[in-house]
């Protein structure tokens, strides 16, 4: 990709395409960016299970926290957790 350089509107994976708007402050760009969900409520079992994979499954934990699947995964764990 030498020469090239990709700016917000370009085609990304699977030939989606992001539209995303910008707000200008003083000489920067901020994304419009929102939230969703509410943030999830993750009891001691989660926060434990968080702490592992941070400190000894660092490549697992980045994964799943940037593909968005970590909360839901910490939920699950807590939720089993409680259940026994």
């Amino acid at each position: 990709m030498k020469g090239r350089f990709m700016t917000p509107g370009k085609i990304l994976k699977e030939g989606h395409q992001m539209k995303v708007t910008y707000t200008r402050k003083g000489d920067y760009l901020f994304p419009n960016l929102t939230i969703d969900e509410e943030p999830a409520v993750i009891g001691k079992y989660g926060m434990l299970r968080r702490t592992f994979l941070k400190e000894n499954r660092k490549n697992w934990y980045q994964s799943m926290l940037l593909t968005g699947k970590l909360e839901k995964h910490l939920e699950e764990i807590d939720r089993t957790a409680d259940e026994q």
